[in-house]
């Protein structure tokens, strides 16, 4: 019987890293086709939520947030792209990891707190618990069992894409506010 090496080998039944890396392609883009497709009928819940949780959101117009769901959608296949294709790296696959870990944390901001709050759908909610949150689960453990992360790695990828996030996303919406109202 052959004994596995989980730092560098895969078991049997479980999908490699390079597998995951670009199941996450789809995952993106099928998440923000899913917001694209729902936010019209939902445009209501962020002043659900704003009301709620005692904050203030406006909603951009919405050629504004179809463009930004388009950057997010292009810079992040872009980077999984990048960080899959080439002579293989350490910071390609740390780039993958950062962005399968930044869409885990989305599901948990805003996706989550937001459904709660409405007590119901928000728009990306179906994805976001289905497939980001199965597919950046999956691929931070077997990062980790295939040793491209270590457990302060993964910590700090975690970390990383906590802080990232508020940063993202209203630099995507400042971007998009440019290119679409000028």
């Amino acid at each position: 019987m052959q004994a596995w090496d989980q730092r560098t080998m895969w078991k049997p039944g479980t999908i490699s890293f390079g597998t995951l890396r670009w199941l996450l392609i789809p995952a993106i883009a099928i998440h923000n086709f899913e917001e694209w497709a729902s936010m019209p009928l939902y445009a209501g819940a962020s002043a659900v939520v704003a009301q709620r949780l005692c904050i203030s959101i406006e909603m951009p117009p919405w050629p504004v947030i179809e463009l930004a769901l388009l950057l997010a959608t292009v810079g992040s296949l872009a980077m999984v792209i990048l960080g899959s294709v080439g002579k293989p790296a350490r910071w390609r696959n740390w780039l993958v990891c950062f962005v399968g870990t930044v869409y885990l944390v989305n599901v948990l901001v805003p996706h989550l707190p937001a459904a709660l709050a409405t007590r119901g759908y928000v728009p990306g909610l179906t994805t976001a618990l289905l497939i980001n949150l199965p597919v950046g689960l999956l691929l931070l453990r077997q990062a980790r069992r295939e040793g491209i992360l270590s457990l302060r790695q993964t910590a700090f990828m975690i970390g990383l894409a906590v802080i990232s996030l508020p940063v993202i996303l209203p630099l995507i919406f400042w971007i998009s506010f440019r290119l679409v109202l000028t």
